[in-house]
């Protein structure tokens, strides 16, 4: 097994970033038979302010065994004055990363997907409907396979807006409004968004479910090919939904089960 961190300044145009890589070498003693897994990049949340363990080495963990290669992108938060879109080329620059070296990370560059918690889900959903300005500017290539969408914000217009604003506050009010326009991500899905997975709960006060439902309408006018979750029971934040990162929360058997159902959707796509 190997683990490393990626600074991702040091080999892109971004200002921060470190993409912390766990990833296994080929398993055979015939090390010329061909090892190849999917690659799976985890957006953490934390309202763009910083990036929540709790949504990093649990869920690594899950997908590791699951058969995927695991990156965990640290991305630069507004409390460390990095403001939109910033964070938006840190995840482009992670994708494109993966996709250059896959050979020597053993992963398979037709297979790249990403999830994204809350704040880190806003990222991932932009990243899925800006992938072409991010090539743009990057020179990279960096549209994911499909995404993963947990409990994420979707629009200042619909709770927690406190989210977009962290993101957009370096900026003057004028631009600030233009901006937060602009990262209502619902109005911005096109038939090229990627096939995306989106799971939340009714009882989700900070990030309430309109904002999974809105972009569910979004994605099926558009023809994009997703599945939705909403489980009755839970608040914000559930990661990996264990009892041991939750409190022992109650009610989280049930929710427990969107790994296994994202895991299916990613694998039914390719």
């Amino acid at each position: 097994m190997n683990i490393k961190t990626i600074n991702l300044n040091l080999l892109y145009p971004v200002k921060s970033g470190k993409l912390n890589a766990i990833y296994l070498n080929p398993p055979f003693d015939d090390t010329n038979e061909a090892f190849k897994r999917p690659a799976i990049i985890i957006c953490p949340g934390g309202a763009y302010n910083f990036c929540s363990k709790r949504e990093q080495e649990p869920i690594a963990t899950y997908f590791l065994d699951k058969g995927y290669q695991v990156f965990c992108l640290e991305y630069g938060t507004a409390l460390e004055g990095y403001f939109y879109p910033e964070q938006l080329y840190e995840l482009g620059a992670s994708i494109d990363y993966i996709k250059k070296n896959a050979k020597s990370l053993y992963v398979d560059e037709n297979k790249i997907f990403v999830i994204g918690f809350s704040a880190g889900g806003h990222l991932v959903g932009n990243l899925s409907n800006q992938y072409q300005l991010v090539n743009d500017y990057l020179k990279t290539d960096c549209k994911p396979t499909a995404v993963g969408l947990c409990y994420a914000v979707i629009s200042a217009e619909y709770g927690h807006t406190q989210t977009i604003y962290n993101v957009t506050n370096g900026y003057e009010e004028a631009k600030q409004k233009e901006l937060i326009e602009l990262l209502s991500l619902d109005k911005l899905v096109s038939n090229n968004t990627p096939p995306t997975f989106i799971w939340t709960t009714a009882e989700d006060t900070v990030v309430p479910p309109v904002n999974s439902l809105r972009y569910a309408e979004a994605l099926s006018k558009n023809g994009v090919k997703f599945e939705l979750h909403i489980y009755p029971y839970g608040r914000h934040g559930l990661s990996n939904c264990q009892s041991e990162i939750n409190e022992n929360y109650p009610y989280l058997s049930k929710n427990r089960q969107w790994l296994n159902n994202i895991d299916e959707f990613f694998k039914s796509l390719t």
